[in-house]
This record gives structure tokens, sequence and C-alpha cells, in this order.
């Protein structure tokens, strides 16, 4: 594949390209030495050359009078926008994000923040996903507070294992997992840490929790397995980040007398005491 800036300003086939991403087919009007792109009510004009190149380079194609992005072009315009990952960035979709640092706080980290993919996970497709409004389902807080959660996790050792443990002899009992003798100060302290986030949840919120942020399944697969219906793990993970929000300190928790203390099922009765 040739590339486009052989004959076209690299600035303006991206600009054509990131508007085929965004809107959509567009529908073509040649007008001279200059084409109009309209879609979805907008137009947007490029010099004849512009379009040339990208479709005698594979990057968009033209039919019906329309013109479309090809996944070429996706490829090429993700390589573009962020050179310093190469390849990789045709294969993720990646966005700069504020940096947490070890105190939870997004401000912790370098005001330009870091590069990262926002399909990485089931909790930033949801995170970085827009509805028609440009509204998020879920908020700063709400992602944050999965974001740590998951961190505690893998911190205290309990991914499981997708290979066999090499480390461990033949002959030790200790193959499936380390116990807490085994583990040093940081996984200590982080399996702490995440026995307190899931003390403040019911268990069926803590299910969704772990399920979505930790073990990265998907809120389908959730449903699935655990036989709820349709739409409720969405919901139940949204509650669950909430309440973690307010234990992570990244939301003000109004303790008013006679709020909800606690998450029960319908014939749920509180212990006497």
């Amino acid at each position: 594949m040739r590339s486009p800036e052989n004959g076209a300003p690299a600035g303006r086939v991206l600009r054509l390209l990131r508007l085929l991403e965004t809107a959509g087919p567009a529908s073509v009007e040649v007008t001279g030495e200059s084409i109009v792109l309209r879609s979805e009510g907008r137009e947007s004009r490029f010099e004849r050359p512009v379009l040339q190149h990208c479709l005698a380079s594979g990057l968009v194609q033209l039919a019906n009078r329309q013109v479309r992005l090809r996944a070429e072009g996706v490829s090429y315009l993700r390589r573009a926008l962020h050179p310093e990952a190469g390849f990789v960035a045709q294969h993720a979709d990646l966005a700069r994000h504020a940096q947490e640092g070890e105190g939870g706080s997004a401000t912790d980290g370098p005001a330009a923040g870091t590069l990262v993919d926002r399909s990485e996970s089931p909790l930033s497709r949801l995170y970085y996903r827009r509805d028609k409004k440009g509204n998020a389902w879920l908020d700063e807080s709400q992602f944050s507070a999965g974001e740590r959660l998951r961190r505690d996790f893998e911190r205290a050792g309990l991914q499981p294992r997708i290979s066999a443990n090499w480390e461990a002899s033949v002959a030790s009992a200790g193959r499936g997992g380390a116990g807490l003798a085994d583990l040093g100060d940081f996984a200590l302290d982080a399996r702490r840490r995440l026995d307190a986030a899931m003390a403040t949840l019911e268990p069926t919120l803590a299910g969704a929790a772990l399920d979505v942020c930790c073990f990265l399944k998907g809120l389908e697969q959730v449903e699935r397995e655990r036989g709820w219906p349709a739409r409720s793990a969405k919901l139940m993970l949204r509650a669950a980040l909430t309440i973690l929000a307010g234990h992570y300190g990244l939301v003000a928790v109004d303790r008013k007398p006679g709020g909800i203390v606690h998450w029960g099922a319908q014939d749920y009765r509180p212990a006497a005491r």
C-alpha cells in the first residue's frame, strides 16, 4: 500500500479519514478541483488529490457516490495518531488518559497522562462508550473505583494462572496458589485493601464487580453464568462501583440517619444483636 502522503498533505489526509471514522460514510460531490463530503447534515471540503490518494492507497472506497473508510484506513489512522505505539496502535483503541498514582487520584500522574487502550477491558469499554448525546454510562469516580479494585486484585496475586507454576517444585503442595505466608508486604497490603472493599458490598454486587473488573468478563457472560436477566449485570455493576467510589473516597458519601446500610434480598432480615 502506497503512503497517501506522496502527493497529498498528511494533515488533510488524516482530517478526511477522521471525518469518515466519526461521521460514517459520506456522499461526495465533485466541484472543479475540490470535493464536498456530506455526512450527518455537515459539509466538509477537500482538494481532489486528497481523495484520489486515499483511494489509490486503499484507505477508502468509493461506490454509489459514497465514500467509506476501509479497514486499511482505520489501521493507518490509528498508527498516524499514535506513532509512538507503532503497529500496536492499529489493533487497539488508544487514547491519552490521566495516570492514576499510588494514592488513587487521577491528578497524581503527569499532566500528559499515559497511552491506554480503551478496549482493553470490559470496564474501560463501558466507560469510554458514549450514547447519542455524548454521555458516558459510567462516570469518572465509578471507573476509577473499578480500576483501583482491579489493581489491588492483581497486586494481591489473585489472577488465575493460565499455565503451570514452574516456580514451585514438583513435590510442593503449594502449586495451586500462594498462601498468606508466601506473600510479600505489598501483596498483603493489596489483599487487605481488596478485602476491605469487598466488605462494603453485598455478595451479589461484589460478584458483579469482581467478574467484570478483575476477571474481565463481559456483561453477557456474567448474566449467563449467574442466571441473571438481560441488562441486569450492567445495573449491578454500576451500583457496586458507586458504593466502591464512596469507599475509596472518590466521591462524598452522605451518611444520613435512616439511609440504606445493607443490601439484601426480599426475604432478608437483619440478625438479632
